[in-house]
């Protein structure tokens, strides 16, 4: 998958969620060379530590559904 594609729908999901904090920005960093993989790691600051397993649950829905909408392959070992 394109590197800056994958950057952007990872920010964008971030960006677009009402429990994720802007201040400090969420940031993306491309991790590692996996066998079959390109792994990336998304890192961001919720406001509520309750808040974080319905955001985690909400932003890898939301992953899930950009990817598929731009076509960006998501390998599952």
């Amino acid at each position: 998958s394109d590197l800056d594609k994958v950057k952007e729908v990872l920010l964008k999901a971030a960006a677009d969620h009402p429990k994720v904090m802007h201040d400090p920005a969420p940031a993306v960093f491309f991790t590692t060379f996996g066998p079959s993989t390109l792994d990336h790691e998304l890192r961001l600051y919720v406001r509520e530590l309750r808040d974080r397993s319905y955001t985690v649950d909400e932003l890898n829905r939301t992953i899930d559904r950009l990817c598929r909408e731009n076509d960006i392959n998501i390998a599952f070992n």
